[in-house]
């Protein structure tokens, strides 16, 4: 019986130690398979990181160019403001200068002008009394 009690003890440890080592092969496999998801997930997370950083790049290039767009429109517009500004004043001074000329003009020639109006108008008066008193003579004589 002694003899029986160990060989069974003994298909016991070996089976014990068969299951032992199915239960450390079944850990080490669940340790492999949870590094290979922890090693997946590390690797997609870094994936991820990086498609983030490659989308806010293209943000802030976007935005840069964006601004640099504006910075330039708004120095065009300037540009053609200060063109349209320069072309008025020069009108500008043109017209007050034509202005003043005229106004010159008024003040140095209009007395001249009238002077002459008065004289001819004068020289109408006394040419029209003349013809009225040659008139008036010639039907005096018949």
């Amino acid at each position: 019986m002694y003899h029986s009690i160990e060989e069974i003890k003994e298909i016991n440890n070996k089976k014990f130690n068969d299951v032992k080592e199915q239960v450390l092969l079944i850990q080490k496999t669940s340790d492999e398979e949870s590094e290979k998801r922890e090693s997946a997930h590390n690797e997609f997370m870094e994936f991820m990181k990086k498609m983030e950083d490659k989308i806010f790049e293209k943000f802030d290039a976007e935005f840069n160019a964006k601004r640099e767009i504006e910075i330039k429109l708004s120095q065009y517009l300037e540009e053609k403001f200060n063109f349209v500004k320069t072309d008025l004043q020069g009108e500008s001074k043109t017209r007050y200068e034509a202005i003043e000329n005229l106004e010159f003009y008024f003040e140095k020639e209009l007395p001249k002008i009238q002077e002459a109006f008065k004289s001819e108008q004068m020289e109408r008066e006394d040419y029209d009394n003349g013809s009225i008193i040659r008139m008036n003579e010639e039907v005096q004589k018949y």
